[in-house]
């Protein structure tokens, strides 16, 4: 049986037992992004953010830099303050 998770319950969890978030992560569905694509993340990971929202921009941003193919993959701009 196939489990899909949110992207921030699979950071969430990757707390508690990465082990076992890496393999949800590995079975999360992809959404479609176009080839050659090229998404810049911007991360809020500043302390004024709640819990919830720290980890939907965590996770979100993960997703996006991996789904990239092109000058942007494995590329994030994250700001504090």
């Amino acid at each position: 049986m196939l489990i899909t998770f949110f992207a921030y319950e699979i950071i969430e969890h990757a707390f508690y037992d990465i082990n076992e978030a890496a393999a949800y992560w590995n079975n999360m569905k992809k959404i479609a992004v176009p080839k050659n694509t090229n998404i810049l993340p911007v991360c809020d990971f500043s302390g004024s953010i709640e819990v919830l929202s720290l980890y939907n921009s965590m996770g979100l941003e993960m997703f996006l830099e991996h789904q990239n193919q092109g000058v942007f993959k494995n590329v994030l701009f994250e700001f504090e303050n």
